[in-house]
């Protein structure tokens, strides 16, 4: 899936939701509550297209497109998954 960026071609939309981190110094060291933002091709969440990890700079809520790998996607957010 590869989306364009003309202005006059529709946008594909990759679906963002947090999930707990993968990061396994963070895990090592017991600290809670981290969490990545993960984008997925799908929304059933079965096709991930890159994750943001926790101390990176990443799209917030408020943003309504993204820019991956050089490409335009509108961005839809999904609710947050929460550790277990």
């Amino acid at each position: 899936m590869r989306a364009t960026n003309s202005s006059t071609a529709t946008l594909h939309t990759l679906f963002a939701r947090r999930e707990p981190t993968t990061d396994s110094f963070v895990k090592a060291l017991g600290v809670k509550g981290k969490t990545d933002l993960v984008l997925y091709e799908d929304k059933a969440c079965t096709k991930p297209a890159s994750r943001y990890m926790w101390s990176n700079t990443r799209p917030t809520r408020a943003n309504k497109r993204v820019i991956h790998n050089c490409c335009s996607y509108n961005l839809e957010w999904l609710p947050d998954v929460k550790a277990a």
